[in-house]
Formats: structure tokens, C-alpha cells, sequence
């Protein structure tokens, strides 16, 4: 449940990846696998967008996550565009981030990304091609601890 609850604070904080405006009904999931000193835990989380209201700058995000043992997790976000940052172009992202461009294969298919190394050990992978742009995410944390996180299908 920790596990579940921290990856949805990262969920939260990278939600966003739009190709041009934001849209009723853009859907990601996305399925992270934890490994942990030998041992697999899977989480997967699906966004959509639920609410656009362009005149109140106020966008839903609705969050459903399935957890390993089968509970189930719902809610919804609603932000400003402005703290919804997305990615227009992946070549012109990738350029103003200092990334490098690299097509990624995922369960989704292979998508073109920009590889961005955010710290030591925690990398993004961000497309325009995709709703809320996360394509890949790989935290390689210490102890024996690693979070992989995949894109596994998405709907515009």
C-alpha cells in the first residue's frame, strides 16, 4: 500500500503530457514493476482526462490503479493548465531539456521519445505522441531496488 500511494504522488507529479491541448477522454496506462532484493510487485495505473473548463483553467485527471492483490484505487485530480506541463513537439522538448531523442519500444508499441535523465538514477522517457506523455520512467533506487515503469497501451 505504501508502494501504491508513493507511486501515485509520481503518477500525480509528472501527470501531463498532451499533444497540443488537453482533451476529454485521452487515457494512458501505464504498469510499474518494482523489484525489490529478488522480489516483483506490479502496480498499474491508468489516467484519463475526465473535465476540460478552459475559461476556469481547471482540467480532471481521473486516477484508477490497480494494486497486485486486486484493490482497487480511484480518484481525481484537477489542476491549472499552467501545473499541467505537456509536450507539444518531442524534438523541441527534447532540445529545451537537454535530452537525447531515442525511439523506445514498451508493451504500447515503439514510440519516439526524449530520454531525459532527471537525477543519477531516475530516468523519463516523454513523447508528444502520447497522452500525458510518460512513455517510460526508470528509478534505480538503493538497496536493491528498482521501479520500472512502462507505457501499455493509450487512447487520444
Amino acid at each position: 500500500m505504501k508502494n501504491a500511494l508513493a507511486v501515485c504522488g509520481i503518477f500525480l507529479a509528472s501527470i501531463a503530457s498532451f499533444a497540443g491541448e488537453p482533451g476529454v477522454g485521452n487515457s494512458s496506462t501505464q504498469t510499474q514493476v518494482t523489484t525489490t532484493n529478488g522480489k516483483v510487485e506490479t502496480l498499474v495505473v491508468t489516467r484519463t482526462m475526465k473535465a476540460v473548463d478552459k475559461s476556469n483553467n481547471a482540467y480532471v485527471v481521473h486516477v484508477h490503479m490497480l494494486l497486485e492483490d486486486g484493490r482497487q484505487i480511484d480518484g481525481d485530480w484537477t489542476s491549472t493548465k499552467e501545473n499541467l506541463w505537456y509536450v507539444e513537439d518531442t524534438a523541441k522538448f527534447c532540445k529545451e531539456k537537454v535530452g537525447t531523442l531515442e525511439v523506445v519500444t514498451v508493451p504500447a508499441g515503439d514510440i519516439s521519445t526524449c530520454k531525459v535523465e532527471h537525477a543519477p538514477n531516475l530516468t523519463y522517457w516523454y513523447s508528444s505522441d502520447v497522452p500525458f506523455g510518460v512513455v517510460k520512467i526508470l528509478d534505480e533506487q538503493k538497496k536493491g531496488k528498482q521501479v520500472e515503469t512502462r507505457l501499455t497501451n493509450f487512447s487520444w
